[in-house]
């Protein structure tokens, strides 16, 4: 029996509000046995709080079958249609108020990937997926004030803590078009120098 694995996330923040869905692009039936011995790894680097894994644990991770992972395909969007992106944008203006990131995530069953979204150089959301299969699909949302304009980036980060790929677009101030200048028309115009 296939299963449908999907979830929404909602977290507001003081300013704006973030949404993560993940999707299974291959659904599957159960998660992988992971062995005491890898639970009980994850919970002594849990209770020390080091974001950092050392490098016997990345050498067990890596004996364990552990896999980095890998970003198929990555895009911002303005919208999500049928587990997929309508379009792919690099820069968009400050009347848009919301924007989609849209990863497909490659060998990272039975782990977990973040979305970690970044302005000015400071983190302003991370949202975390568990990937339930193969080819997993994953997407977050961000909504703007119109005064975030400049570049956002949005970082994929493995198990591991590390960044498997990394995308950026620019959120600008909605362009004008230039007013019309009107020329007052004098009257009659002034010869003031000789053609020859």
């Amino acid at each position: 029996m296939k299963a449908y694995y999907g979830f929404t996330l909602a977290l507001l923040l003081a300013s704006g509000q973030l949404v993560a869905a993940d999707d299974a692009a291959d659904e599957q039936d159960s998660m992988p046995y992971i062995p005491a011995e890898q639970e009980s790894q994850q919970a002594s680097q849990d209770q020390a709080g080091d974001d950092q894994v050392s490098k016997a644990q990345a050498a067990a991770m890596e004996q364990s079958g552990f896999s980095s992972g890998s970003v198929m395909r990555s895009a911002f969007t303005t919208r999500i249609e049928d587990r997929e992106p309508v379009d792919d944008v690099a820069r968009l203006e400050n009347d848009t108020e919301e924007v989609y990131y849209f990863t497909e995530l490659r060998d990272m069953e039975g782990q977990t990937a973040r979305h970690r979204w970044e302005y000015q150089g400071e983190v302003m959301a991370e949202v975390e997926f568990d990937v339930k299969g193969p080819r997993w699909r994953v997407w977050s949302s961000k909504r703007f004030v119109p005064d975030w304009t400049g570049e956002w980036r949005v970082s994929v980060v493995n198990a591991a803590n590390e960044v498997i790929a990394e995308d950026s677009f620019d959120y600008v101030a909605e362009s004008q078009e230039p007013a019309a200048v009107e020329m007052e028309n004098t009257g009659d115009m002034e010869n003031t120098g000789d053609l020859e």
